[in-house]
């Protein structure tokens, strides 16, 4: 019995080790003008520089944008 509980520990390990790994990340910010200002509704693209992939996104009411989901 405490074999077969090694056995399943070990397992379970390996699985939930796997499941830690993370294929993507979220970048975050603010666009503000030279004063200071919040900037809403402005177009930033996302670019990854070794793919050339990109994506655009938007700045809300208070000039925040948030790019989740980029590929690593």
């Amino acid at each position: 019995m405490s074999r077969f509980l090694s056995i399943f520990f070990v397992v379970t390990l390996h699985f939930s080790l796997a499941w830690a790994q993370i294929t993507t990340g979220t970048i975050l910010g603010t666009i503000t003008d030279e004063t200071g200002g919040v900037l809403p509704g402005v177009e930033i693209t996302l670019t990854n520089t070794d793919t050339g992939a990109s994506r655009t996104v938007v700045s809300d009411d208070e000039g925040r944008y948030r790019g989740p989901n980029l590929s690593l």
